[in-house]
């Protein structure tokens, strides 16, 4: 098996490995398409949610937000797609990195992680409160959860806790520059060409903090629904499935440093399931659409600008034709 890149003298091993590696490398072909048709369909998502009759909910608006995380996920696709086509474009001559250009893409990586952070605790909020309002019918004090205040209450948190990881999670970069010659100029002169590292406080003492980090976020990317309503379990295993693999895989690479065809198929799968992920983003909205009698209504009345809501509030003129009764 000289030909296959695993390594790997097992030919079931190898031919599982190159029908992963052309599966995904298909895939990625399509993914700016693929991640462009979720951008749509998860606006459209937000146009609904945030019309009047869908704002009274904290499940709703968790949702708006669970979308808005997703949009830049799939913003964040397109623009890496974008970077790395203009990066492999051929040029006559060369100028470096800018600083402020390997920082923004710094900020841009953080964002994402928090975006797939967020998307995570909020999709586990959504069964928390269905999960405690169903089981205590009769408590005003949880009914009080279902009202749009306490969604709000639940982000608020669910930021402030998730900014701190991700504020942490910066300095496991380092921006490093190189000298290069520089002759996209007049004359040749020597200049920085900036790119990011990981820094010796997370990759020091054989990596135990980059290990104790990526540890603690695939534990908290972990959620379970419990017992909740079909709408909320739905939407919960759907992103269950695609966003778990993607917080251990990161895990794991940590400890297989090493093993060569381990971290191969981790690399792969870990594009698989972002793209998978991307597939899941969207089928938010037609579970909504599928489940629930109210998102249909606000959707007809967003597809028809509220004509469809104009039309039923119309209120219907009855004649009434009188006679004159001569005496």
């Amino acid at each position: 098996m000289s030909d296959c890149e695993f390594k790997s003298e097992s030919s079931f091993v190898c031919s599982f490995y190159t029908l992963l590696r052309d599966f995904v490398n298909f895939l990625l072909e399509f993914e700016i398409h693929i991640a462009a048709g979720c951008i749509l369909i998860n606006s459209f998502h937000i146009l609904v949610l945030t019309r009047k009759p869908m704002r009274s909910s904290s499940i709703n608006i968790i949702l708006c937000f669970l979308a808005l995380s997703d949009l830049y996920s799939q913003f964040y696709i397109i623009e890496q797609k974008i970077k790395n086509y203009y990066e492999n474009l051929e040029v006559s001559c060369l100028s470096g990195t800018s600083y402020f250009s390997v920082l923004l893409d710094i900020l841009l990586k953080l964002l994402r992680e928090f975006s797939r952070r967020s998307s995570t605790w909020l999709s586990f909020s959504i069964a928390l409160i269905r999960t405690l309002v169903i089981q205590n019918p009769m408590n005003p004090k949880f009914e009080k959860l279902s009202n749009a205040k306490s969604g709000f209450i639940f982000i608020l948190i669910i930021w402030l806790i998730n900014l701190v990881i991700t504020t942490f999670g910066y300095f496991q970069f380092i921006i490093l520059f190189e000298k290069i010659l520089d002759d996209c100029g007049p004359k040749p002169r020597k200049s920085k060409s900036y790119f990011f590292g990981f820094s010796e406080f997370f990759m020091g003492n054989e990596e135990l903090v980059y290990k104790i980090y990526t540890d603690f976020d695939a534990i908290i990317s972990k959620h379970n629904s419990g017992k909740t309503t079909k709408l909320v379990l739905c939407l919960t295993l759907t992103f269950f499935i695609a966003e778990f693999p993607l917080a251990v895989i990161p895990a794991l690479e940590p400890y297989y440093s090493e093993a060569y065809g381990l971290l191969t198929l981790l690399y792969y799968f870990n594009f698989l399931f972002t793209i998978i992920l991307s597939f899941n983003t969207s089928s938010h909205m037609i579970i909504c659409l599928l489940m629930s009698s109210q998102y249909r209504e606000n959707a007809k009345n967003v597809i028809c600008c509220g004509f469809n809501n104009i039309k039923k509030n119309k209120p219907s003129v009855v004649s009434v034709r009188t006679s004159n009764q001569m005496d």
